[in-house]
């Protein structure tokens, strides 16, 4: 019967990958061990079946694919957030956004928030773990619902209301937030075939692209949200960096204040605040 040491399966993965640390956090998620297991028990034997994933995982890597499509999951905040191929993978921009967030909460008093294109539910499941707070979050995608479902049991925040549907819900149903808060698509269409980043063959384009200058969506959220915001409620949005002017001049346009624009970790204008007057 076929077998193969730990410590071979790793050499296969320097010599003929070219990607021994790559190797290492597959191999340890394949059997559902800590890396250090690896390097202790390196002579253990591991069957065909689990050698053949180890090889099938890997040449996706060889294609192109990023780490967290091939194992379908992705750590976020120390959270294994579980995706698939269509649904954004969380970026070090979230953790900026997140922070902004925070940042609100702490500092008034809010406890009704809205999120718009949820994609994982990574962001709506971090808010669930203030238990003072009641976390709605709408997509129209259906993946993106099933995915935010099973990220939602698996880490059991039960405060958070993950819904398929599109974004006008809330307001025909008259709901009041304190917070509404979107990364919606906001690149352009013309500018898409420049891109150049990993992810986006695996991405949905419905949620990177945009008509309008990739100002579409972003039109409709600003009008949408002034709707839906309780008073001295606050709308927090991504867009694009050169976006920043035009969103603080659509928000303050429809009434907004406090317009603020913030950076993200390479300095480029990213996330702009509107408080509803």
């Amino acid at each position: 019967m076929f077998s193969i040491s730990i410590n071979n399966i790793l050499l296969i993965g320097k010599n003929l990958y070219n990607c021994f640390n790559f190797s290492i956090y597959l191999l340890s998620n394949i059997l559902n061990v800590s890396t250090n297991y690896l390097f202790i028990f390196y002579d253990i034997k591991i069957n065909f079946l689990l050698y053949s994933k180890y090889i099938y995982l890997s040449n996706k890597k060889l294609f192109g694919w990023p780490i967290g499509y091939i194992l379908k999951k992705e750590k976020f905040y120390k959270i294994d957030v579980l995706l698939d191929i269509g649904i954004l993978v969380p970026r070090y921009e979230t953790s900026i956004f997140l922070e902004k967030l925070f940042n609100v909460i702490y500092k008034y008093n809010i406890t009704n928030i809205l999120e718009l294109g949820y994609g994982t539910g990574i962001m709506s499941l971090l808010l669930g773990n203030f238990k003072f707070l009641f976390v709605k979050g709408i997509d129209s995608d259906l993946n993106s619902f099933f995915y935010a479902i099973k990220n939602l049991y698996n880490l059991k925040n039960f405060n958070i209301d993950f819904y398929y549907n599109n974004w006008t819900m809330f307001y025909c149903n008259k709901y009041d937030f304190d917070i509404i808060f979107s990364n919606p698509p906001y690149i352009n269409f013309d500018s898409f075939i420049f891109l150049n980043n990993n992810l986006i063959p695996f991405e949905s384009k419905k949620s990177l692209l945009s008509n309008n200058f990739g100002l579409c969506e972003i039109i409709f959220i600003i009008r949408f949200s002034y709707m839906c915001l309780n008073k001295k409620g606050f709308l927090l949005i991504e867009h694009g960096f050169r976006h920043s002017f035009i969103v603080r001049k659509i928000l303050i346009y429809f009434g907004y204040v406090y317009v603020n624009t913030y950076t993200d970790q390479y300095y480029y204008d990213r996330i702009t605040i509107g408080v509803k007057l």
